[in-house]
């Protein structure tokens, strides 16, 4: 009969396990990493994602039509295991009686609506190569107008200068056949340290600097502060992350579908699994219920002129 009783309650553990993850999994929500991330088809083992150049320009016809052949590229990222567990005392299972192990279930299970924000923030922070065979965030990205090289990097904390730099940057970068790519920042991402200056630059009014003799922003010789309207609200959307970080902070063009700084592919989504028998090997060898959540997906840099920052 005790066995009996302790399988009821290892069932008992198991059901809050399986009914919480599909309960926060199925909640309607925008995770976090959706938004610098794009997510793509992926089939087998790996992640091909082809990266096309550049089109022809339009141009008056005048005799035969030019057609310019598009540069292709292709990066493959390989679908790799993912996972996190949790294991409690089987002691602690088979003898409760006031709910706590529900609760602690609970309590990691509320971590796991995050669960690729990790990878994902672990990944943009360490600046992965590209299709273009250099760091996403990088000085030198080949295949510009007549063969140059075009930056997305910054080597300054984030200011109210830079990040109109960061604008006017974006907005410059050209194809390779002198077409303007029409990249603009629509997303704001920092850290913890960064969440002030990020507000302040996305907010109503900009405080700056005043000079002796009544110039703006000015650097030297500053006598007072005051505040003018920010003239970009409203374009900005600030987003907040422990996991970015410290003096690190880009500015994101998520406004066109399909183009991200980072691709994710996920070959199988994030499921339950516990080890809830009374003779499973996690219970009969070291007397622990054990639950984990799996997923396999695969991860990598998408294209660069997406992102400009400091990374």
């Amino acid at each position: 009969m005790a066995i009996t009783n302790y399988a009821t309650n290892y069932a008992a553990a198991t059901t809050a396990f399986h009914q919480g993850f599909e309960e926060l999994f199925n909640r309607q929500r925008t995770p976090l990493f959706s938004m610098i991330c794009e997510e793509v088809p992926v089939t087998g083992l790996t992640l091909e994602a082809p990266f096309l150049g550049d089109d022809s320009p339009v141009r008056k016809w005048i005799g035969s039509k030019r057609f310019q052949d598009l540069r292709s590229f292709r990066q493959s990222y390989p679908v790799e295991p993912y996972e996190k567990s949790l294991r409690i005392p089987a002691l602690n299972v088979r003898h409760d009686s006031s709910g706590a192990i529900a609760r602690r279930i609970s309590a990691f299970l509320q971590s796991v609506v995050s669960y690729f924000d990790k990878p994902v923030f672990d990944m943009l922070m360490s600046n992965p190569v590209g299709f273009d065979g250099v760091a996403l965030c990088s000085t030198s990205h080949p295949f510009g107008p007549n063969g140059g090289v075009q930056s997305n990097k910054s080597n300054n904390p984030l200011s109210h200068s830079e990040y109109r730099a960061a604008l006017k940057t974006m907005g410059g970068w050209l194809s390779e056949n002198g077409e303007p790519l029409e990249m603009s920042g629509t997303v704001l991402l920092v850290g913890t340290d960064q969440e002030d200056i990020a507000l302040e630059v996305a907010g109503v009014d900009k405080p700056v600097n005043v000079g002796q003799t009544g110039t703006l922003d000015a650097n030297a010789n500053v006598v007072g502060v005051t505040t003018v309207k920010n003239v970009f609200q409203g374009r900005t959307t600030v987003i907040v992350s422990p996991r970015v970080s410290a003096t690190k902070w880009a500015v994101l063009d998520m406004s066109k579908p399909g183009l991200a700084p980072l691709v994710i592919g996920v070959a199988r989504k994030p499921e339950a699994i516990a080890m809830d028998k009374p003779d499973s090997p996690a219970r009969f060898e070291r007397d622990d219920w054990e639950g984990s959540i799996e997923a396999d997906f695969a991860l990598g840099a998408g294209v660069w002129p997406t992102l400009f920052g400091n990374l």
